[in-house]
């Protein structure tokens, strides 16, 4: 039984998370009309006369009553990256674009039923896992996985002939012949190297404070960065220690990560020259606005054609038949710009959609949440809940921009799981 001093605190912190979500709210929406309707058009973003904020408020505050404060498993972490990063922009879009209800409500409807999943799996086996913490080999914890990504570096620098590009001004006249560019194996062992590698790399190391090889670490992310123009590459390993230190220190996850959105909403809003300009493209367009938007026109698009049943996956074999002449993120592409040669990549939740509707996100949801588990108990292996953090960033690209299937075969997922299995299985003197 929880005491009624528990009880009076849990009730005070909910209080509190509602009242910091209307804040943030309020501000998103004012980044929304002043920055972005002002200066970007990335799918036509537009704004109502006449804003209605009641159906948004009313999912705004429902969700943020259901969220956790700390992370103690994945599922947590899932949790609030997908409060943040795609609910709480499907909210203000909803208000402040006139975006469809259906949208928002199936967006709300893919993140409970991942908490719902996950918490029927925990029920079934929670006499089945034992916590067992291990010592793990730095030799095969850290040397081994810097030595791939290290290959896959050189392989990188000699595929596109050592040019480098740190701007971030003009990256995208590089980005889609790069990405057409790669074949086997680059193709698979670059996104892994650079996305769930580097991360574990980032957090075990700082865990275990090794800073000449955290330096060493970073640097290869800049450099994957440089030579392929994705800039997840440099920002997800910084994302994972950032988690990892919030949930080490036992800090309020919820209230840390609307700290740190409500920062970057007032530097969107009020900084100016290049670092207003900076701001306001990647963090106010790119990563608040445009991955929701995204969503949207997936749900309505897929609404009038019809779901295609995974026509586009290779689990199919050929024998569906896509009712699109050209990938969906391209064609979603080239209603949203005009522009069919480029790509509108989107998350877990309107892939499934986009397969088989509502019951593709119930599968999908099905599937994430048994990731997730995953996660969890091979967690149990390492300390400080290095696991838990250094999968936040994949777990961010799968919430906002990457298929479930694609993650975790193209994105690394599911070879990274299998080394970490490897690693747990050899004997430390070894």
């Amino acid at each position: 039984m929880y005491s009624r001093k528990y009880t009076g605190k849990y009730i005070i912190a909910k209080i509190i998370n509602a009242a910091i979500a209307l804040l943030l709210y309020l501000l998103i929406c004012a980044v929304y009309a002043e920055v972005v309707v002002a200066t970007y058009s990335f799918g036509g973003f537009t704004e109502v006369t006449d804003p209605e904020h009641g159906y948004s408020l009313l999912v705004l505050i429902a969700m943020t009553l259901l969220m956790p404060n700390k992370a103690n498993n994945t599922k947590d972490i899932f949790l609030l990256l997908s409060f943040f990063f795609l609910l709480l922009p499907a909210t203000v879009l909803h208000a402040m674009q006139g975006s469809n209800l259906t949208g928002m409500l199936l967006i709300t409807f893919g993140i409970l039923s991942v908490a719902a999943f996950y918490k029927i799996i925990s029920a079934a086996n929670q006499n089945i896992y034992v916590k067992k913490l291990i010592k793990i080999n730095r030799k095969f914890s850290i040397l081994l996985p810097l030595s791939f990504a290290a290959i896959v570096l050189i392989l990188l620098a000699h595929h596109v002939n050592y040019n480098f590009n740190l701007s971030f001004v003009n990256i995208y006249e590089f980005r889609f012949d790069f990405n057409d560019s790669l074949s086997f194996p680059l193709n698979y062992f670059l996104p892994l190297a650079a996305g769930p590698v580097m991360s574990y790399l980032a957090v075990i190391t700082y865990a275990r404070r090794y800073w000449l090889w955290l330096i060493v670490i970073l640097s290869f992310s800049v450099m994957f960065y440089a030579l392929s123009t994705h800039k997840s590459f440099l920002f997800t390993p910084l994302l994972a220690i950032y988690i990892y230190i919030i949930i080490m220190r036992k800090t309020n996850l919820f209230r840390a990560l609307a700290m740190a959105f409500a920062s970057g909403c007032f530097l969107a809003l009020y900084a100016s020259g290049s670092l207003g300009d900076l701001i306001g493209s990647t963090f106010a367009n790119r990563i608040l606005f445009i991955p929701t938007q995204i969503h949207y026109a997936f749900f309505s698009e897929f609404e009038k054609i019809g779901y295609i049943l995974w026509a586009e996956s290779r689990i199919t074999f050929g024998l569906i038949k896509s009712p699109l002449a050209i990938n969906s993120v391209n064609h979603i592409a080239g209603l949203m710009t005009g522009n069919d040669t480029i790509g509108a990549n989107v998350g877990w939740i309107a892939n499934g959609y986009m397969n088989m509707g509502v019951w593709g996100i119930l599968l999908y949801g099905l599937l994430v949440s048994i990731l997730l588990q995953t996660i969890d108990r091979l967690a149990l292996n390492f300390e400080e809940m290095i696991l838990l953090a250094a999968f936040s960033a994949s777990v961010f690209m799968l919430i906002t921009s990457s298929d479930l299937l694609t993650l975790l075969l193209t994105g690394g997922v599911l070879p990274m799981l299998a080394f970490l299995v490897l690693i747990i299985n050899i004997p430390k003197n070894q």
